[in-house]
């Protein structure tokens, strides 16, 4: 997702009713502006944040990693703590759990609410073969989306690779690399500051 997808996603107002559709917004936007994965927003706690009230901060041991990680609140992380710091859950979770599949499934049909249809290019290997499929991208969102929506905005924004793999916990270059998709906007702004 682009960043201007990002806000608007991030300020839809969704219509009574559609309060599942609310939750997977703000759970993806969490990990939008934190670069979460969905196993670990699954098992996040209000105890991991550094103040209930306002926090800067939250530390958590990464599922998929072991990574003891330390993750910096920005506003629109804090926004959606805010929402939801004092809503009980069950065993003091940060959000309402909803699966992997419940989430891909509604960021599918939100995307298409909000109009993102435009087409994407979806690199895959089959062996050593690239095959490339264009596919609209309210078609192809996800939770993992979420990460790569972080990285690349970070990266226009003149982040360096070390500190980016400070916040996905990728202890080194290559392994980050899949995730570093340089768009059309960095490479145009380096030509035109660099030459």
């Amino acid at each position: 997702m682009t960043w201007d997808e990002f806000e608007r996603l991030f300020n839809y107002k969704f219509k009574a009713g559609e309060s599942h559709l609310e939750l997977t917004r703000d759970r993806f936007c969490f990990c939008c502006a934190t670069l979460l994965r969905h196993s670990d927003m699954e098992i996040l706690k209000k105890a991991d944040f550094d103040d209930h009230d306002n926090p800067t901060s939250f530390s958590f041991v990464s599922k998929k990693t072991h990574d003891s990680l330390t993750i910096f609140l920005n506003k629109y992380s804090s926004a959606i703590y805010q929402r939801y710091k004092d809503i009980p859950t069950k065993d003091g979770l940060m959000f309402p759990p909803k699966s992997n599949q419940k989430m891909n499934d509604n960021l599918k049909v939100i995307a298409e609410m909000l109009g993102f249809t435009r087409n994407i290019t979806k690199m895959q290997f089959c062996g050593k073969e690239r095959v490339d499929e264009t596919c609209r991208l309210c078609d192809v969102i996800g939770t993992h989306s979420a990460r790569r929506t972080f990285v690349v905005h970070a990266m226009e924004m003149g982040w360096s690779p070390q500190l980016v793999m400070t916040y996905t916990g990728h202890e080194s270059y290559d392994t980050m690399k899949p995730y570093i998709a340089l768009t059309d906007k960095t490479r145009k702004k380096m030509m035109e500051t660099n030459f």
